[in-house]
């Protein structure tokens, strides 16, 4: 198991500099678990994507379908 942050779960899902590391920590180990806050910070920076157009409030929206099915909450 992973304990993740928001930078680790959004260098997966955002393509850049650090997407490879976050892809081998993932390959390593896919039981990602992470403090609730997680999505409000992860909602911060995929909303700060699609504000600059970086990509569309669809790919947003995918993004964080996808890593709440990836990503576990600790309570």
């Amino acid at each position: 198991m992973i304990i993740s942050d928001v930078n680790l779960i959004a260098y997966f899902f955002i393509d850049g500099e650090h997407t490879a590391a976050a892809t081998a920590v993932y390959e390593r180990d896919p039981s990602w678990i992470a403090p609730a806050q997680w999505r409000a910070e992860f909602l911060n920076v995929l909303a700060t994507y699609v504000r600059s157009g970086r990509f569309s409030i669809d790919s947003a929206i995918n993004k964080l379908a996808t890593a709440d099915k990836l990503v576990s909450t600790a309570d």
